[in-house]
């Protein structure tokens, strides 16, 4: 879940205008999505954690969701 929930977070800094290196973070988001294997997500998951927290605490700082918000598939948006 930690996966979707850091696409979310991305996805509100996104839409919200926050300038990031989008580039650099797609390639992340990229390498982190391929650890996904048909037999477990845990990988994947366990990867998106750390970044889930760094970008759920930016949207917290700037005031674009309160605390305790979930992000769900439907906050995510393309990258790039």
């Amino acid at each position: 879940m930690n996966y979707d929930q850091l696409c979310g977070a991305l996805g509100m800094l996104k839409t919200n205008g926050v300038e990031l290196d989008w580039n650099s973070i797609n390639q992340t988001m990229r390498e982190i999505a391929a650890l996904n294997t048909a037999d477990s997500a845990l990988a994947m998951n366990t990867a998106a954690e750390p970044l889930h927290r760094k970008y759920r605490d930016m949207c917290l700082e700037r005031g674009l969701i309160q605390r305790g918000y979930m992000f769900d598939a439907h906050d995510c948006v393309p990258l790039i």
